[in-house]
């Protein structure tokens, strides 16, 4: 069996065609019970130019593949959004990048690689789940460290595009607009979700972008939250996929406080 060689960076800076999105009809998910919001802002620092300071020397170490994968994890050809069913493609895709860089970055970092990473993720058959929650809840992506007791990493949200736009609610933050409740629910939806699965770092996937949540609880028991939107579009720089690998890793090093994340979370 050939073995190729390649960086992670390489790995997750290739084009991805872009994903057309025909779902309608599809309203908001609501729940009074979810937590409240405090403080939004958008979460400055992180970039690439931070990203690469911390993570770039395991981004461009070099490591053999056994078994290459086609340039950029494609989806099925073809593949668009006809409902929120079709978002389970993109999470599926998300494990199998995830699956092919984790492990190498961890061991590069040494960052807690004595501890096998697990997850879970929407599929026909129903939602993700973590282990440690016993409630069903509209889930697509779980992961976590098989830790005594387990430690949950990182909750993955699905929306269409049709429902959802970080980047509209980054526009509104940063014209110091009230953001509307259509723009909010699903925020509050990824706090309830990291809430129950005591994590403080999520994301929400679209068509059209990913978005990477950090939330912190506050004593009046409402979320202060930080989030950033990078586009599906980008294939240079910071990508969707090296967004989704460094939020992994930054929340590993938070969760064993193994050192002051220099993100400030």
């Amino acid at each position: 069996m050939a073995n190729d060689q390649t960086t992670i960076r390489e790995l997750l800076t290739t084009y991805k065609p872009l994903i057309d999105c025909t779902a309608s009809g599809i309203g908001p998910t609501t729940s009074t019970k979810w937590p409240n919001l405090g403080n939004i802002k958008i979460w400055e620092d992180f970039t690439l130019a931070i990203i690469d300071r911390d993570f770039g020397f395991a981004l461009d170490d070099p490591f053999t593949i056994m078994n290459p994968r086609p340039a950029g994890f494609p989806l099925p050809v073809g593949h668009q959004i006809n409902s929120l069913a079709d978002l389970n493609a993109l999470f599926k895709r998300n494990v199998d990048m995830l699956d092919e860089t984790l492990v190498h970055a961890r061991m590069i970092l040494d960052l807690h690689f004595d501890k096998p990473c697990a997850s879970d993720y929407a599929t026909a058959q129903g939602y993700a789940k973590f282990l440690t929650i016993r409630s069903n809840m509209a889930l697509q992506h779980a992961i976590w460290l098989e830790h005594q007791p387990i430690l949950n990493i990182l909750a993955g949200l699905g929306k269409t595009s049709k429902q959802w736009c970080g980047s509209a609610l980054q526009n509104n933050i940063r014209n110091n607009d009230e953001p509307s409740q259509p723009l909010l629910w699903p925020v509050r939806q990824l706090a309830n979700i990291c809430n129950k699965a005591n994590t403080r770092f999520g994301y929400i996937q679209t068509d059209k972008e990913l978005v990477v949540f950090e939330f912190t609880l506050r004593a009046d028991e409402k979320y202060d939250v930080r989030f950033m939107p990078i586009m599906w579009s980008t294939f240079d720089g910071l990508t969707t996929d090296l967004a989704l690998l460094c939020l992994c890793l930054i929340s590993m090093h938070v969760v064993f406080r193994l050192m002051p994340w220099r993100l400030r979370c």
